[in-house]
């Protein structure tokens, strides 16, 4: 009995390590949101026991045997028997709320100090003034927290976000300071939430219907700065249920993973037809993509550049760029300044979409280039 106990004792040590060797059973990999340590390599090992310490430890806690069995293992007895999880918040009806935004970015900003809000508003400003003195026009979109536009989806055990919001100034201010050309999505959607979800449960964007409404405010809102009639808009709100694997969701290793049905588009916005004659380029320095609809096809506003981060993205998806003539985006991960210095030609809007909490930190996001040449 003892000699079985020391060979299934030193079997359950080994099959991790043989596991790892040969993969000899199937796991599905975790779907991560970033990639995993590397091999260490025999420049690790030359920069000291330290580095080459750091990288192979990194390495196995990420590669160890059945590593993302036991994930999902522990991750679903937390949500089973106790509701529970490392990273999310947990509501009813599977509303998912990342801890991160309610435990630090919302904190963050209720904290900032009138002066703070005043310097955010003045960087915008000066992006503005930077752009009119090249012809061109700035449109602001700041997009909400997801859980300002849908409170009550937020569990009684997670932080309440506060109902007087530093926020609530710091879009007046803009509204101020821009008028029409802030687009503000709170007012916008607000509404509508009363009603349905305008976003997504189990991710932090806005749905299909919320990209749909923000989509249609920003064409009209250029259509009539560039004199054309409005509504210019055309496409009629055409979704249906559809199946979506959100960002907090996949926060949330379970061994049948959360599956939201919500509204999705039912064309895909990238796909050419009749009314959508599009050419797209995705190998433009400084930008994600380009589209191009073809000369005389159909009257379509100017150029225009879009740059933003994940909320614009999304806002593809209603098939926005079908109404430009040529539509440029671009995104957080190339700074402002680099799309600033090298604006396409002919350029005469510049969409700048920013999430709620990047607020905080704007005065270091909006760095300009040194001089502001006129446009050619």
């Amino acid at each position: 009995m003892r000699r079985m106990l020391v060979v299934i004792f030193a079997l359950l040590l080994w099959l991790p390590i043989v596991e790892m060797a040969t993969t000899f059973v199937k796991i599905a990999p975790l779907s991560e949101n970033r990639n995993r340590a590397r091999l260490p390599t025999l420049s690790d090992f030359a920069s000291g026991a330290s580095t080459a310490y750091q990288v192979s430890e990194a390495w196995f806690s990420d590669h160890y045997g059945f590593r993302d069995f036991l994930i999902r293992l522990k991750t679903e007895f937390d949500y089973r028997v106790f509701r529970t999880s490392d990273r999310l918040y947990l509501g009813t009806g599977d509303w998912m709320h990342y801890k991160k935004v309610l435990d630090r970015n919302i904190p963050l900003i209720e904290a900032m100090s009138q002066g703070d809000l005043d310097s955010s508003v003045a960087a915008l400003v000066r992006l503005r003034d930077y752009l009119a003195r090249r012809g061109i026009t700035l449109i602001l979109i700041c997009a909400p927290i997801m859980e300002r536009m849908h409170p009550e989806s937020v569990p009684s055990d997670a932080p309440q976000p506060p109902a007087q919001s530093k926020m609530i100034p710091f879009r007046k201010a803009l509204t101020e300071r821009f008028g029409p050309l802030f687009i503000d999505p709170m007012l916008l959607l607000a509404p509508i939430a009363q009603e349905r979800a305008v976003y997504n449960k189990t991710d932090w964007h806005w749905n299909d219907i919320g990209n749909y409404e923000v989509s249609r405010a920003l064409v009209d809102t250029i259509a009539r700065l560039d004199g054309r009639p409005v509504p210019y808009w055309r496409d009629p709100l055409d979704v249906a249920p559809g199946k979506l694997y959100g960002g907090e969701s996949r926060e949330l290793p379970l061994f049948h993973p959360i599956i939201e049905i919500g509204p999705r588009f039912l064309r895909p916005w990238d796909i050419p037809t009749p009314t959508r004659p599009m050419a797209i380029d995705s190998k433009i320095p400084n930008y994600l993509l380009a589209t191009r609809l073809p000369e005389g096809v159909r009257e379509a506003l100017p150029t225009t550049v879009a740059y933003g981060d994940s909320f614009l993205g999304q806002m593809l998806r209603a098939g926005m760029p079908n109404y430009f003539r040529v539509f440029y985006l671009s995104d957080v991960n190339t700074p402002i300044k680099t799309v600033l210095s090298d604006l396409p030609p002919g350029t005469k809007y510049f969409v700048y979409e920013f999430f709620e909490p990047r607020v905080q930190i704007m005065n270091g996001l909006i760095e300009l280039p040194d001089a502001a040449p006129a446009m050619q």
